[in-house]
This record gives C-alpha cells, sequence and structure tokens, in this order.
C-alpha cells in the first residue's frame, strides 16, 4: 500500500524523511512515497501526480513553519482528490489542533505525541482490508518500534 508523504520546508521534511523510514517497519506492506525518491532529470509534477494517483493514504506533515503556506493546503486538496474516501491525515509536528484553518481543518489530525501516532498507525493499517495486521500484533510491534521514531523526532 502506497502512503504519500507530504511536506513543505526543512523541519517538515525531516519529520517526513522519518516517518518513511520508519512506517515499513511498522507495517510492511507500507511503500512511502517521498518527493526526494523523484530521479534526476524526471518531470517532478508528472511523477507527483502518478504517485498521488496510486497512494491509499496521504500524511501531511505540518510544522510551525509550514502551517500557513499555500503548498501545504494545496497538497492536502490534491491528496482528497486522488485518494477515494480521503484517508489524509495531517501529522503535527510542534502545532495544536487548534491552529488548523482551511482545507487541512477537515482532516482528523494525528499530533505528534504516542497515543496519537498508534492511531494513525492504526488508520493506515484499517485500508489494508483483510491484509491488515491484528490489533495485538500491531500494538506490540509499534510498542518495539515506537521509541526509535520518537528519538528521531524527538532529535
Amino acid at each position: 500500500m502506497k502512503v504519500f508523504l507530504s511536506w513543505s520546508g526543512e523541519l517538515s521534511y525531516k519529520v517526513a524523511k522519518a516517518l518513511y523510514e520508519w512506517l515499513p517497519l511498522m507495517i510492511q506492506p507500507v511503500r512511502p512515497f517521498l518527493s526526494s525518491d523523484i530521479s534526476k532529470g524526471s518531470r517532478w509534477g508528472e511523477v507527483v501526480e502518478r504517485d498521488l494517483k496510486d497512494a491509499e493514504y496521504g500524511i501531511i506533515c505540518v510544522t510551525p513553519y509550514n502551517l500557513l503556506k499555500p503548498w501545504m493546503n494545496f497538497e492536502a486538496g490534491a491528496l482528497s482528490r486522488f485518494i477515494d474516501r480521503a484517508r489524509v491525515t495531517p501529522f503535527l509536528f510542534g502545532v495544536q489542533p487548534s491552529c488548523i484553518t482551511g482545507p487541512l481543518a477537515q482532516y482528523e489530525s494525528a499530533v505528534y505525541c504516542e497515543n496519537d501516532v498508534f492511531k494513525l498507525v492504526q488508520s493506515i493499517n484499517q485500508q489494508l482490508g483483510s491484509g491488515k495486521l491484528d490489533y495485538q500484533i500491531l500494538e506490540r510491534t509499534f510498542k518495539a518500534w515506537w521509541p526509535e521514531l520518537q528519538q528521531r523526532l524527538d532529535s
């Protein structure tokens, strides 16, 4: 399952990169896409559009820097247009849900804390349908891998 990671700015990229590397450890069928994966010489817009169309879930990495940037709202709209049932989650890093306005406000956010990150992982897992991980396995896997993500994001 492809998960599209949206970011804007250096901090947002670092958050997206940490999720990019961590999510497949949590749920092995997850294949994250990060725009930094685009090969040199490729038409950036075409690659992003293709990967948006292929994605089954979108995570928008929101930080204080990019909270009001037009690009974040553009990608939120693009993700919701391409992803059936709009499985898009703003991942709030250093931002409170009350600060979210515009198109991002229509989505249920995940705040960077253990409980909300687990709920995000559960939401992604649900998209796998019959291939989803059993709740107990997901919970144990999360408890094993959470410290790695937390350490990376806290640094």
